[in-house]
């Protein structure tokens, strides 16, 4: 599971008119039975952006709240849900388990087409849209893990900081690759809102965010207007700008 340093809109064709989604926190893993989607996760992790996209769509789920630093995503009972123990992990109403947040993000908007999330199946902004959608997931995504756990890909504790510093500087490189190609105007797909947008806003806000921000006018421009959005707005400011709730 990553946790990202974090630092201190709307469509182009009409709004769908959604009812606000229902939100009940919990603190267990063990959360009971419920119709709805059940979300695990933590302050400031991937998970934002899942919440944020059930936000969006307007369905109800409940929202299991995990310590970073704490026991439960380690223990066994949620390994059974995610074995290599990470978030988020979204169960559908049906117990169906979904775990990456790229996945989570496209599962969601797959099954509330009418919330608009995704642009006609088989159009070319679905394609722009699945090619950068991967592009941050495998290559920025990982960036961010290089950074956050040397650990994980050199034993030598001398050689960690020579990781993550090569980390940063792919992260770099990668988000002006998409600050260059993708050429935000205001969103990622030009005038229409998508599950890209919100998912460049989350990842954008870790470990390079102020030199984006320096850096990259149209990202940074793409994530005030994420932000700013009525449904995501709540999330964000509780994500990005409060500070982690007490555990």
């Amino acid at each position: 599971m990553a946790k990202r340093a974090a630092a201190k809109a709307g469509r182009g064709k009409a709004a769908v008119k959604r009812k606000p989604a229902k939100r009940s926190a919990r603190k267990s893993v063990a959360a009971p039975k419920s119709r709805h989607y059940r979300l695990y996760g933590c302050h400031r992790c991937g998970s934002m952006l899942a919440e944020a996209a059930l936000e969006e769509i307007g369905a109800p789920y409940d929202l299991v709240e995990l310590e970073y630093n704490g026991p439960e995503h380690r223990s066994e009972q949620y390994r059974k849900l995610n074995p290599i123990a990470r978030v988020p992990v979204l169960m559908l109403p049906d117990g169906t388990v979904v775990t990456e947040s790229a996945a989570i993000l496209l599962a969601l908007a797959h099954r509330h087409p009418k919330a608009g999330l995704l642009p006609p199946a088989g159009s070319p902004e679905m394609a722009t849209m699945l090619r950068w959608l991967m592009f941050l997931s495998n290559n920025v995504y990982e960036a961010v893990g290089r950074d956050d756990y040397p650990e994980r890909y050199v034993t030598s504790e001398s050689a960690r900081p020579e990781v993550r510093e090569r980390a940063v500087a792919d992260l770099k490189r990668f988000w002006m690759m998409v600050e260059q190609n993708l050429k935000p105007a205001p969103f990622a797909l030009g005038k229409r809102f998508s599950a890209l947008d919100l998912y460049i806003a989350n990842l954008s806000e870790w470990i390079v965010r102020d030199w984006i921000h320096a850096n990259c006018p149209r990202i940074k421009r793409l994530v005030a207007r994420v932000a700013k959005r009525p449904r995501v707005k709540p999330v964000w400011r509780r994500h990005f700008i409060e500070k982690a709730p007490q555990q």
